[in-house]
């Protein structure tokens, strides 16, 4: 026989309450869709994600040139030495275009078809006549002899920087990044 004491434990204090049994809870249902269907959705959309992070990566890695350049002629800018600001505009247009374009098509070009060939590069043309000279001329005279304004320089660092931030090149597919890193060179 039970003592009183265990029968008010197994009743918890109500005697009505003998020889119930407590409710059982159905097992959690699974937060992973139980169809194929579901499923295989499940899979094409996280491979669109992955591919679209893929393409980011991509377009990053092969942009960095331009914030690199980016940030050079701002601390140049911001340093306040006209000279610096003014040797720097021209080395730092060349190694950008060097970056996004083949050394046999940069290299060589000097004067106009340098301007020519950055104004052709771009969606809108960043040189027109007077800082086109005016870049022609940083790049090959000393530049201690240039009588440079504060218009001419800022208005020659608006379109160096317009032209870095806005020029087109080709950005590889990340099918393209795939089969070179899976396959070694893959001409298509």
């Amino acid at each position: 026989m039970e003592s009183v004491d265990e029968s008010f434990a197994n009743t918890f204090g109500n005697y009505i309450l003998h020889g119930i049994n407590e409710v059982v809870l159905p097992q959690s249902v699974s937060w992973f869709p139980q169809t194929i269907g579901w499923q295989i959705m499940f899979f094409v959309a996280l491979l669109c994600i992955l591919v679209k992070c893929a393409s980011l990566l991509i377009r990053w890695y092969y942009n960095r040139y331009r914030s690199e350049a980016l940030k050079v002629l701002d601390a140049a800018a911001a340093s306040g030495d006209r000279l610096e600001l003014s040797r720097k505009l021209p080395e730092v247009l060349k190694a950008t275009a060097l970056q996004a374009y083949s050394r046999e098509m940069v290299a060589p070009l000097s004067g106009d078809a340098w301007v020519a060939f950055l104004n052709r590069t771009s969606p809108t043309p960043c040189f027109d006549s007077e800082t086109g000279k005016l870049l022609a001329r940083l790049a090959y005279e000393r530049v201690d002899n240039l009588c440079l304004s504060e218009t001419q320089l800022e208005s020659l660092l608006v379109a160096v920087k317009h032209w870095i931030e806005s020029h087109q090149t080709t950005i590889p597919r990340v099918r393209d990044v795939l089969r070179h890193t899976l396959f070694g060179r893959v001409d298509a």
